[in-house]
């Protein structure tokens, strides 16, 4: 019998700009989103230092000296690793994009690190390397 992942989520508060420790949710993500909280997932992989991956973080892929943001996109399903360096042409790169290339795999995790988040660190988003 094949192992699941696990399920795990991390709670982004908006309005004191922390993440929310030890928070049961037993509201529908929509609340949540009233509340002014943002509800990130668990990709299920790790960095190379053993840190868990989950949507929003940014990460630097060493092999190909990349920076990518991490998000679920509901039209594959799936995690993806978007480089930060397509620009405002999101669409265009779907279209056009192999998405193998941006689907990590248990393996490949072991030459990413995570530099930070999209909250915390939205600073990274404008790196160039």
């Amino acid at each position: 019998m094949k192992t699941q992942r696990t399920i795990k989520f991390r709670v982004w508060d908006e309005k004191y700009k922390c993440w929310v420790k030890n928070s049961f949710l037993l509201y529908p993500e929509d609340e949540i989103k009233i509340q002014g909280r943002i509800l990130t997932q668990f990709t299920g992989l790790t960095d190379k230092n053993g840190k868990e991956i989950y949507e929003g973080d940014i990460v630097k892929f060493e092999l190909k000296n990349k920076i990518y943001e991490v998000i679920y996109y509901e039209g594959h399903p799936c995690f993806m690793f978007l480089p930060i360096d397509i620009g405002p042409n999101l669409m265009e790169f779907f279209l056009t994009v192999n998405f193998s290339d941006f689907i990590p795999n248990h393996f490949q995790t072991k030459e990413y690190e995570i530099l930070g988040n999209i909250f915390e660190n939205s600073e990274l988003l404008n790196e160039k390397i």
